[in-house]
């Protein structure tokens, strides 16, 4: 369970997140973490057996608010256009993605497949700035150049590990 716009203090705020600082000098908080339904460790699976199915059913009364800051649940529902995009997205592209990945390695070799693989951070980080050029109310998030900054880095970073990983 996660909770939005929680105010309070954050070190570095007003110089890597300013777009969240609020006027009296507060951080407005996104997505914090406030419970585990399954707990810290999740639920022990006892049966492994080829074939065999675990189900449970869990049940959670969700507070209407925590510390008079109230849960926004289904936030996404309320734009539905929105909504249909992420969840066409959400749930299609990774199952597209990991049929074309497997495709590629049955005929290619697997740490070239590896490789370019690893070039998805890269392309997430151009797609969101597409998103943000074209459909800047749709992607939540501000971009200063340093935020830009930092997210072409992790991402090439992420790109060279997985080429070392795969070559080296």
């Amino acid at each position: 369970l996660l909770q939005n716009n929680v105010e309070g203090p954050q070190t570095g705020g007003a110089t890597y997140n300013p777009g969240q600082m609020l006027p009296n000098g507060n951080y407005n908080h996104q997505h914090m973490f406030r419970h585990l339904l399954t707990g810290q460790w999740g639920d022990d699976i006892l049966n492994t057996t080829i074939g065999s199915f675990f189900q449970q059913t869990y049940t959670y009364t969700i507070p209407a608010d925590l510390n008079g800051v109230a849960y926004d649940l289904f936030n996404f529902l309320k734009f539905p256009k929105r909504a249909v995009l992420l969840v066409s997205v959400e749930g299609v592209t990774p199952f597209v993605c990991h049929l074309l990945t497997t495709f590629a390695i049955s005929i290619g070799p697997v740490s070239l497949v590896a490789t370019l693989f690893g070039v998805r951070p890269i392309f997430v980080f151009l797609l969101t700035l597409l998103g943000f050029r074209f459909m800047a109310n749709f992607v939540y998030e501000e971009f200063s150049k340093n935020e830009l900054k930092v997210k072409l880095l992790s991402s090439v970073a992420v790109f060279l590990a997985i080429s070392l990983i795969s070559f080296g």
